[in-house]
Formats: C-alpha cells, sequence, structure tokens
C-alpha cells in the first residue's frame, strides 16, 4: 500500500560522527547548515521500490500554495527503477485540484511528473530521474538517524542520495515553484515541541516552510 510506504527525509549529518543523523528541525537556529536527503533502505542497503515525500509549491513574494485541507505541503512519490547497473529515483507530484478543474470530485490526487529535455541530443523530451545513491559514500556504509524525534522510518538505515544533476532541483523551483521537503517534521515527526527553535527551511533549497 502506497499509504505505507516509507518517507525519503532531510537530515544533517553529525560532524563528530558522519554516519548519525539529525533533522535541522531539533537544531538551534545558528547551527550551521548544509545536509542531505536520505532514503530508508532494506537491511542489505537496497533502495526500496516506492518512497513517499513532501514538497511545497512557492508562488513568490514568500506566499506558498495552500492545498484543500489549507496546508502548504503536497504529496509526492519516489519510484526506484534500476537503470543499467544503478538504481535512480524517478519522482511523481501531486498536484493540488485547482490544476485539474473537474476532478476534485474524485477520491484521488492526480500525478504529475516533470518533463526535462536532455541537452545535446536530438531526442525529444524524456523523463528524467531525480535522485540516486550518492557517489561519493562507501560502499555498504550506512547511516543512522541519532536525534531525539519520533518516526517509524527511523527504525531503519539510511543511505544519501543526490540530486541527478547540478541543476535539476533549480529547475524544479524555477519552473513549477517546486521545492522538495522530504518528510515534513512539523507534521509527521513526534517530539518536537517548539517549532521556533528549528533552523528547518532558513539556509537551503531543498526546504520550503508551510506558512
Amino acid at each position: 500500500m502506497i499509504e505505507q510506504a516509507p518517507f525519503l527525509h532531510y537530515m544533517i549529518k553529525d560532524p563528530r560522527h558522519p554516519a548519525d543523523l539529525v533533522s535541522p528541525a531539533e537544531l538551534p537556529a545558528a547551527a550551521p547548515a548544509g545536509g542531505c536527503l536520505v532514503a530508508p533502505v532494506t537491511r542489505d542497503g537496497r533502495l526500496l521500490p516506492v518512497y513517499r515525500f513532501d514538497f511545497s509549491i512557492y508562488l513568490g513574494s514568500g506566499q506558498f500554495m495552500k492545498g484543500d485541507t489549507g496546508k502548504c505541503i503536497f504529496p509526492g512519490l519516489a519510484f526506484c527503477l534500476q537503470e543499467g547497473t544503478q538504481p535512480r529515483l524517478h519522482a511523481a507530484f501531486g498536484y493540488p485540484p485547482p490544476f485539474f478543474p473537474g476532478l476534485s470530485q474524485y477520491p484521488f490526487r492526480p500525478l504529475w511528473f516533470p518533463v526535462f529535455k536532455e541537452t545535446g541530443k536530438d531526442d525529444g523530451m524524456h523523463l528524467m530521474y531525480l535522485f540516486a545513491p550518492a557517489n561519493h559514500q562507501k560502499k555498504n556504509t550506512l547511516l543512522r538517524y541519532k536525534g531525539r524525534l519520533q518516526h517509524r522510518d527511523f527504525a531503519n538505515k539510511f543511505i544519501e542520495l543526490q540530486p541527478s544533476d547540478k541543476h535539476v532541483l533549480d529547475n524544479l523551483l524555477e519552473h513549477w515553484g517546486i521545492s522538495i521537503i522530504g518528510c515534513d517534521p512539523f507534521t509527521r515527526y513526534s517530539g518536537l515541541t517548539e517549532r521556533s527553535n528549528g533552523s528547518f527551511g532558513k539556509k537551503t533549497r531543498l526546504i520550503a516552510l508551510d506558512d
């Protein structure tokens, strides 16, 4: 069931113990910025077939699109496909009903796949993967969450992901206003009591607040 699929998570590595992860939401606002998107994996370090993630849609002038529930967070899915010897994550974004007039009466949220054109080749448009396991991490090096928050995915170990290229996330934001959050800690994690104490959303392009 999709509703039981694990999430992608945005985390920061502990500089003293690089295999340990904490959420930006539980760090002081003055804490060093910089983090990575991570994915829960099987015991032998393999990606799972599908993941969920949260994303926001920026409208400009500090405003974010709100869905039919009044929240500024929308659901996405990342599907793992084996391409050659490497696993790749392709993303689909659940756009809010206003983008699909007449469909709001149906009990599903339409999924929209961003399409990119490969440069330097005359092969038309194709679907480009968004994330893959990070090249720099050593084989069989798994990460673990060591913070104080609770989420069922934290029972798993993780691997770090990297974007398909250095511009792909900027293109999502520039062309469609999309910022990938991962798993929104303020609505999905337990144990976070004071939102204002966290630095989440302030210093990275992957994150967008849902205010």
